[in-house]
């Protein structure tokens, strides 16, 4: 996960904040047991495999991109229930 989180960090744009919100999912979803350990990279790389590169001039795009990117993190992770 940390050279994901890095390669995240160094795209720079959305995609930080994008992996945050994955990952938090994947994680409570591991946490109730509806994934396993390393689907949580799964679901994290998969939603970055989107295009996150936007400007971010305010806080409206963030949360914007935090809840588009915890919805198609909530369908990896059905798809894998």
């Amino acid at each position: 996960m940390l050279g994901l989180a890095r390669e995240a960090a160094l795209r720079g744009g959305l995609y930080p904040c994008a992996y945050n919100a994955a990952n938090e999912q994947a994680a409570a979803a591991f946490l109730v047991q509806k994934i396993g350990f390393f689907d949580i990279f799964k679901v994290a790389a998969g939603v970055l495999e989107e295009d996150w590169a936007l400007d971010y001039s305010d806080k409206e795009t963030v949360l914007e991109a935090d809840a588009k990117a915890r919805k198609k993190a909530d369908l990896y992770i059905e798809s894998m229930s």
